[in-house]
């Protein structure tokens, strides 16, 4: 495998976990504070460090 498509992939990877971040983000946001309130911050580390 050459340099190029290794770095090729690296660069897809990095948009889909930016692409899963802003989409948990999202959806954290649409929930309704009650019920989204004990998840203010999603666990986009836990998301970062599964991935990595």
């Amino acid at each position: 495998m050459s340099w190029r498509t290794v770095e090729r992939a690296a660069a897809r990877w990095r948009v889909d976990v930016a692409l899963v971040e802003g989409t948990v983000r999202a959806a954290v946001r649409a929930l309704p504070p009650a019920r989204g309130g004990g998840i203010k911050y999603p666990p986009v580390r836990v998301l970062r460090a599964g991935l990595a």
